[in-house]
């Protein structure tokens, strides 16, 4: 397995992701699990978006790795690439899980203000996991 790194997005998303936090629908919500909702949500809409030259680790490794979320994030990987050789370069399925949580967080952003966006946010969990993560 190659070497662990951390998570990675750009100036602009944090802010975003900061702001998110202070919304009452996140609050208490950690910056790793607001990642994770924001991979899921660029995951439904199928839109990878590559991080621009500024973007700088935000999230550290042990944060994440052998979490719930870095298994999330396995399962992504696997299933773009649709090969279980990802699992052999850490980078590799982080990166499509950065550029997923990229498009992931701006539709969190534009969807927060929204009355029913809780229970359609929790609809959708549902539904993701229901289809990629429980197939086994």
């Amino acid at each position: 397995m190659s070497k662990i790194r951390n998570i990675s997005f750009d100036e602009e998303d944090n802010y975003i992701y900061q702001k998110l936090r202070l919304n009452s629908l996140f609050k208490g919500l950690n910056l790793t699990d607001l990642f994770a909702l924001a991979v899921i949500f660029g995951k439904i809409v199928g839109i990878r978006t590559q991080l621009g030259s500024g973007a700088n680790a935000r999230i550290k490794d042990s944060s994440f790795k052998n979490s719930d979320i870095d298994y999330l994030m396995m399962a992504i990987g696997v299933d773009e690439e649709n090969s279980l050789d990802i699992l052999e370069n850490d980078d590799e399925y982080i990166t499509i899980c950065e550029e997923y949580a990229k498009t992931g967080i701006q539709i969190l952003s534009e969807k927060s203000v929204e009355y029913d966006f809780l229970d359609n946010l929790e609809m959708e969990i549902l539904r993701y996991f229901d289809e990629y993560i429980e197939e086994d």
